[in-house]
């Protein structure tokens, strides 16, 4: 692979310990997606609620609210960015053979491990920073490095996905989900990849151009939510069965839903795609593991 190697400087010991830090336990990475998706996803419940539309039904033309929604899409991408790379730690740490692979390729590019381990940071931990995870063709170049693949797009590891978890259950109809229904694996990814793509455009708007005010449409917002929440949480159950890491499965138990984050198999039970109805639902009580 031909790469450029970001150095080891202050800045990025910098950035790497203050990621350690917010990070906490690296097999956490599906918990912590969903939380932070979760917080998220709650500011634009509160503006929802508290944004009335006019008489006549339609939106009012209101500057805030248009900055407030911006706001939200570019976090989603931040939430993107922040699992893709802490799915790349967590997959150099678990995986012998491709962390054997980098910790080469990082000494044929004469970088200094020992230094880099002195620091008290991971091969992986280093070697994520050479990837920009908020860009969509980089997510992918980072994977196909792991796995030594080719993949045009990081939506193309969506048939690893379907074709290992089996069974899933989504608490409510969605864009993915219509798209599946269609039975065409090709449209379902590429109906992604466009919806991710104009979401990370918006973002990039937000970011570097002060003059822009997101238009907001329902629609769109809904592919955006879709997209951003549960073609992701495919992805990390399909990297937690190959892991072994625990996932979210529901089954129907003395006649309710339990949902559980888990590592057995659990008969009769799907894989759990949570989406922004779940952050918000009060029909669900708490109960202690049974273990």
């Amino acid at each position: 692979m031909s790469k450029k190697i970001r150095k080891l400087k202050p800045k990025l010991i910098k950035e790497l310990k203050e990621l350690q830090k917010n990070r906490g336990e690296m097999q956490h990475f599906l918990t912590n997606f969903v939380l932070n998706l979760c917080h998220r996803s709650e500011s634009m419940v509160f503006l929802r609620e508290n944004y009335k539309p006019t008489d006549n039904g339609k939106l009012k033309d209101s500057k805030p609210f248009q900055v407030s929604v911006g706001l939200y899409v570019s976090s989603l991408v931040t939430c993107w960015e922040t699992l893709f790379r802490d799915l790349f730690v967590f997959i150099v740490n678990n995986d012998n053979d491709i962390y054997n692979r980098i910790h080469s390729f990082l000494q044929e590019k004469n970088i200094e491990l020992d230094t880099v381990d002195a620091m008290d940071i991971s091969v992986s931990e280093y070697m994520s920073k050479q990837f920009n995870f908020q860009d969509l063709a980089q997510t992918c170049e980072a994977f196909n490095f792991l796995f030594d693949r080719t993949e045009e797009q990081i939506t193309d590891y969506f048939d690893d996905a379907i074709n290992t978890i089996g069974a899933f259950q989504c608490s409510r109809p969605n864009y993915i989900l219509h798209w599946l229904q269609q039975g065409n694996i090709a449209l379902v990814k590429k109906e992604i990849f466009d919806t991710l793509e104009e979401a990370f455009n918006i973002r990039h708007k937000v970011i570097h151009d002060g003059n822009f005010y997101m238009e907001v449409i329902p629609e769109q917002m809904a592919r955006i939510e879709s997209c951003f929440m549960i073609f992701p949480q495919f992805i990390t159950a399909w990297l937690a069965i190959k892991y072994n890491q625990k996932r979210m499965v529901a089954f129907e138990k003395n006649g309710g839903t339990v949902m559980v984050l888990t590592t057995d198999f659990i008969e009769n039970s799907a894989i759990k795609i949570l989406d922004v109805s779940d952050f918000s639902a009060k029909d669900y009580i708490v109960v202690p593991d049974a273990k």
